[in-house]
């Protein structure tokens, strides 16, 4: 069985001659792709070294984790274009570049060099994780980063109007008591009046 690495730089190699028969849209697109092919070549020549260093055995132990520090911007711009962070973004310009994602993710999947070789070198994660993303290959949960814990919002002191005092309902006076009015009276209570006010009612209450 071949090496690892004789395998991935094959399948660069056949993913920089996918860039050519891309047509672009714009200026800025022919950019980007001129970029692109640089970039391959680039992360090949890298993981190509760590390679090599790891079948030396003159890689060095891997370091606890730090705290991510603050970005600090570099003095000059670098001179080749910046990918994109956008998921599968190769992939949808090319047909063949999605099809070189799934052979990626078919050879960190089951070649058996590379448990070992990320176990040995963590930075190799940092490496290929961008190339999954921009070929729309499924990550490895031995490639995805810890999960951060959200961060604690501070809380807001929740402001409170306060109510006017309700007055004290007073007990009514004997005046008012006396001229309060009275609950009306059911039906079967109310006498039958005559049509005619000025004759004495049949009957009364």
């Amino acid at each position: 069985m071949k090496s690892f690495i004789t395998l991935f730089n094959a399948l660069i190699d056949s993913l920089k001659a996918t860039v050519g028969p891309i047509r672009p849209r714009d200026a800025a697109h022919a950019m980007l792709l001129r970029g692109a092919w640089g970039y391959f070549g680039r992360l090949a020549r890298r993981i190509d070294r760590l390679f090599a260093r790891w079948q030396a055995g003159t890689l060095p132990k891997p370091r606890a984790p730090r705290p991510r520090a603050a970005r600090i911007a570099p003095a000059a711009p670098p001179t080749y274009p910046r990918m994109p962070n956008r998921n599968a973004w190769y992939a949808r310009d090319s047909r063949e570049g999605r099809i070189r994602g799934t052979q990626l993710h078919h050879l960190l999947l089951t070649h058996p060099e590379f448990p070992a070789f990320l176990a040995a070198a963590p930075q190799l994660g940092r490496l290929l994780r961008p190339l999954c993303r921009m070929l729309d290959a499924p990550l490895l949960p031995a490639l995805a980063l810890p999960s951060r814990p959200p961060k604690p919002r501070p809380v807001k002191p929740r402001l409170t109007k306060p109510r006017p005092a309700k007055p004290r309902r007073q007990p009514p006076t004997p005046h008012q008591a006396a001229v309060a009015p009275q609950p009306p009276q059911p039906a079967w209570r109310q006498g039958l009046r005559p049509a005619f006010p000025n004759r004495r009612p049949l009957w009364d209450d």
